[in-house]
């Protein structure tokens, strides 16, 4: 701040503090006004001035209107969204409340620079850049097109590449563009194919890449799905789509090696001790664990060791605070299947205990550090569907009825072993939901769902709802 305005002392940071004034302060100094000359300013200085003409830079999203927030740290304005009515709309959230002021206030600069120029108002935009998909010209250029509005296009002009990389990429959209001379096209493909310059690479290595088709076909045959089919779905139908039909990112997750490792161990240390009618001992399943831990791939030797601690600690967690009430296992690795609507989802379940009072319950085990909430839980598809499967297998009823399922998460920062448990209450709608995801599987639905999740998505790379996995769908 004392950078834009050395005259500024620490008392008047303190009162802009206190104050939460982060305003713009208007550093014009003084000129006269008959003097001919060019102001550079930003349209907050430029306040209570007058121009003959007026240009306003750069009017693209992102930049007027900007809705990125950029308040203070603490955000007091959103104090004003709890004294209003909490929605003007039932689907509107507070952070749709907070756009929109946002953008009234960008609609009132707008209006206020307009109305410096006494004659003339000159807005410029550019178009969006190769990596630039979302920076496009300002949504109030349209809302002020009208009668004495002159319109001017620079796209006559193309931007032409400066790397050899974007030199590269420009010649293979020439080539591929049908809007291009034949002449232009014939040249771009000669230049490809005969490229000699150290920075283009030649065809043989591009990725192979087929224009966007038709998103049926996937299905073929009747439907056999698992409860993890289930979650992916539900997750996002065109992540399922690429990665769990088609194979995209399907490369080794050492966190799925670790999940196979501990069921592995878990499956025979309580296999055998059931053997002898007896609970296994941490003992045992540590010793499971060394003659295991080689026989799966975790990459360097250093990587196995480090999983193997890891391992070693959930071992130890789990057999210290055994979740209680403790039964012993009356079923292991169980196979599970259930036909719902004319599709058939099958399942293992990991561990079958029996109760106290002799009923069933279904154990889950889960090897992440963050368990689902007691609501999501209640409502899991995959607790869901053992339970619906595990009350309709023959060989489980012989042994008792099932009357509960429970995620266990012995690596959960917890002092015991954190359990979420399944609401027996929701069985007719888990059986709902699975059938009207059979459904929209059957019919090849793969409508993407953005959000939060997609920032560590394995797939997308090649998910044409992203910027950098649309090159794969350019015709």
């Amino acid at each position: 701040m004392a950078d834009r305005d050395p005259s500024i002392t620490l008392i008047d940071y303190i009162r802009l503090v206190e104050s939460d004034d982060f305003e713009a302060s208007p550093l014009l100094s003084h000129r006269d006004p008959a003097e001919d000359r060019m102001v550079l300013t930003t349209i907050h200085q430029a306040k209570g001035l007058e121009f003959d003409v007026v240009f306003i830079a750069d009017a693209v999203e992102g930049v007027l209107p900007d809705l990125s927030r950029h308040r203070s740290l603490l955000q007091v304005e959103q104090l004003d969204l709890l004294r209003s009515p909490i929605a003007t709309t039932p689907s509107e959230t507070a952070a749709d409340r907070s756009t929109t002021r946002r953008l009234q206030e960008e609609t009132r600069l707008l209006y206020t620079g307009m109305t410096r120029a006494c004659r003339r108002v000159v807005l410029t935009a550019t178009t969006a850049g190769p990596g630039e998909p979302h920076h496009r010209p300002s949504r109030f250029l349209e809302m002020i097109e009208g009668p004495g509005v002159d319109v001017v296009s620079g796209d006559s002009a193309p931007a032409r590449p400066v790397t050899p990389r974007e030199a590269e990429t420009w010649l293979r959209r020439v080539l591929v563009d049908p809007a291009e001379h034949d002449h232009r096209r014939l040249a771009a493909a000669t230049a490809l194919a005969t490229a000699s310059h150290p920075g283009i690479r030649t065809p043989q290595s591009y990725a192979a890449t087929r224009r966007e088709g038709a998103d049926h076909g996937l299905i073929r045959g009747r439907l056999r799905l698992s409860p993890s089919d289930a979650l992916g779905y539900d997750r996002c139908p065109r992540q399922f789509a690429l990665g769990r039909l088609l194979g995209v990112g399907a490369d080794g997750n050492p966190h799925l090696t670790f999940g196979a490792l501990i069921h592995t161990v878990l499956e025979h240390a309580e296999r055998h001790a059931a053997g002898e009618d007896r609970p296994s001992t941490v003992d045992e399943a540590l010793s499971v664990l060394d003659s295991q831990i080689g026989r799966h791939d975790f990459g360097t030797d250093s990587l196995r060791s480090a999983w193997q601690r890891r391992a070693q600690e959930l071992l130890e967690k789990l057999y210290a605070g055994w979740p209680q009430p403790a039964g012993g296992p009356v079923l292991l690795e169980h196979p599970v299947r259930i036909e719902l609507g004319g599709t058939t989802w099958r399942g293992r379940i990991d561990r079958i205990e029996r109760n106290p009072d002799g009923t069933l319950r279904v154990v889950d085990y889960k090897t992440g550090k963050s368990p689902p909430t007691n609501e999501e839980a209640r409502n899991s598809l995959q607790l869901g569907f053992y339970y619906l499967a595990s009350n309709a297998d023959p060989a489980i009823a012989e042994l008792g009825p099932v009357t509960g399922a429970e995620f266990w998460f012995p690596h959960a920062p917890a002092k015991k072993v954190t359990v979420r448990r399944f609401g027996p209450d929701r069985e007719a709608e888990t059986r709902r939901r699975l059938e009207e995801i059979a459904r929209l599987i059957d019919q090849e639905d793969w409508e993407p769902r953005p959000g939060r999740a997609c920032d560590r998505c394995d797939v997308r790379l090649a998910c044409p709802a992203w910027a950098e996995g649309q090159e794969a769908y350019r015709r």
